[in-house]
């Protein structure tokens, strides 16, 4: 399928109450909106190709809906590095930062590489791509070992005092993501979730609790 084809079936799909309905409700804006919500754009990516080149340049359309499903379709095993970085740093909201942190950045061979570097950026959005990522790398990797989900605590520690609200709900996202693996990284998340506390930061403060609100109930 053409790009052309693709543009006209989003336009044809154009719902300017939607829009407004999802920036209201959800805080979803970006630039060139159409109002196609996340279940049109999964339905219609199944008549996609697995195509990579075709991700790439239909992320550089100017409707958000065509960057948006290129999250749907686009291979994990094809990113590279600067795909991911390139179409971070246009990351509008938290939807889209959400769809290709949990759908493409989690599932490629460079996660670790992307959780590291990006975890350093001070754009809210491409920050939280971080923290999504090991939120969604939690549940859909199931070989690493403990450390590798440790070796995630120092940079929630490092970016604990971002009192953003995108970023500090990413980080408790991933902390309660890491806590929920197995019993013994559920006992390791509640310890750095109460030192977290103590780091003197109201957005610090807020992700321990909203952690600890959440792990203390479970038991693994």
């Amino acid at each position: 399928m053409s790009i052309e084809e693709i543009e006209t079936w989003l336009r044809n799909q154009e719902n300017p109450e939607k829009a407004q309905f999802r920036k209201q409700k959800f805080n979803i804006d970006a630039k060139g909106v159409m109002g196609i919500d996340n279940a049109q754009l999964k339905a219609f990516a199944k008549s996609l190709p697995k195509d990579a080149d075709l991700g790439r340049r239909l992320f550089g359309h100017p409707i958000y809906e065509s960057r948006l499903l290129v999250s749907k379709f686009f291979p994990p095993k094809a990113l590279l590095f600067e795909d991911a970085d390139r179409w971070s740093d246009t990351f509008e909201n938290w939807e889209i930062t959400d769809a290709f942190s949990m759908a493409v950045f989690a599932r490629s061979p460079i996660a670790l590489e992307i959780i590291e570097a990006f975890h350093k950026c001070e754009s809210e959005f491409k920050r939280r791509s971080a923290f999504a990522t090991i939120a969604a790398y939690c549940s859909k990797r199931n070989k690493d070992a403990d450390e590798v989900y440790l070796s995630f605590f120092p940079y929630i520690s490092a970016v604990a005092d971002d009192d953003r609200i995108y970023v500090k709900k990413a980080l408790s996202w991933a902390l309660r993501s890491i806590g929920k693996r197995n019993a013994q990284l559920h006992r390791s998340a509640i310890i750095f979730a109460e030192e977290l506390a103590t780091q003197g930061t109201k957005s610090a403060l807020w992700i321990s609790v909203d952690v600890l609100k959440e792990l203390k109930t479970k038991n693994l």
